[in-house]
């Protein structure tokens, strides 16, 4: 069998709704450790923005203290 490396290459980063695999798979990681809906949009030089999601303002307000808390301690 032979597989042409641009065509593995080009399966590897295929989007996913207009996103990379990667960064993909990042959203979800952030998703299942935060607890909320995350969005990232990158260009093709992966500058971009990045949305938390959330629902209430006590919502806000428990994402805000847990993401300070990973701030400090790391």
């Amino acid at each position: 069998m032979n597989l042409n490396i641009s065509y593995i290459h080009q399966a590897l980063v295929k989007k996913v709704k207009d996103k990379n695999i990667f960064v993909s798979e990042i959203e979800e990681k952030l998703k299942k450790e935060l607890g909320n809906q995350v969005k990232i949009k990158t260009n093709k030089n992966y500058e971009g923005s990045m949305t938390l999601h959330f629902d209430s303002i006590a919502s806000l307000e428990d994402l805000i203290s847990r993401l300070s808390k990973k701030h400090t301690r790391n």
